[in-house]
């Protein structure tokens, strides 16, 4: 089942895109953990090139500073989050904020984060563990309106023209293969109370060796051979 995206619908004026005259472009650091924001503002600070102003745990506290006025120009943000949805918030500022650039960062850096990263608005996206000279490569590139890769992240976005990842692709495929009894049954498999075949049944109408035999199609489906597998597939690719 979607997530509720907990960002704001309006937009938010503020000040993006142009650093003060004379001044370091000012940057804003958006991640959950207080080592990780200490440790970027270190890196970008170090040589004087970047000044950061504002450093929050969640998109939620960015907006609000946003929306008083924080004189931001770049945003460098986790995009997965221990709070929130780093990709809504992309999309967010997208939106609302076309003017602001953002570096976002997530670990591990998979296909799946390049290419839902850059569609969401992102100009450059790096795993976690980056250095500092990766980081203020990229920065440079991404403050002049240009947008940033690495090998990794070209090489990922060539491969996937449609924009979207190898399990967004398998997510659509298999919405066309269930069934809606099967779909049903998922559903039910997925509850917190993890019900019987029989009580799944029973709500469904129908016996408990019927339910195990869509159970066993759903199993094909998903290439999985045991029930707890099965869930966290369909919750992963977002199909319950």
């Amino acid at each position: 089942m979607a997530r509720k995206s907990p960002l704001p619908p309006g937009p938010v004026e503020a000040s993006a895109g142009v650093p003060a005259e004379g001044g370091s472009p000012r940057v804003a650091v958006v991640d959950p953990l207080p080592c990780m924001r200490l440790g970027l503002a270190t890196m970008l600070e170090r040589n004087g090139r970047y000044r950061v102003v504002l450093s929050v745990a969640t998109g939620e506290e960015l907006i609000a500073a946003l929306a008083d006025g924080a004189p931001v120009d770049l945003i460098v943000l986790d995009v997965r989050p221990h709070h929130g949805d780093g990709y809504a918030l992309l999309e967010w500022l997208r939106v609302h904020q076309p003017g602001m650039r953002v570096l976002a960062y997530g670990l591990p850096a998979d296909d799946g984060t390049v290419v839902r990263s850059y569609r969401s608005g992102a100009c450059a996206l790096l795993s976690k563990d980056m250095d500092e000279e990766l980081l203020l490569l990229a920065m440079d590139v991404v403050r002049r309106a240009a947008v940033f890769h690495t090998p990794h992240t070209q090489q990922v976005l060539l491969e996937n023209p449609d924009g979207l990842c190898a399990e967004e692709r398998r997510r659509q495929k298999l919405l066309v293969q269930l069934t809606k009894r099967q779909l049903e049954v998922l559903v039910l498999l997925c509850r917190e109370d993890c019900p019987s075949s029989a009580r799944i049944g029973h709500a469904l109408g129908i016996t408990a060796r019927t339910v195990d035999s869509h159970v066993e199609e759903l199993f094909e489906l998903f290439d999985v051979n045991r029930r707890v597998m099965l869930v966290r597939a369909a919750q992963r690719l977002g199909i319950v």
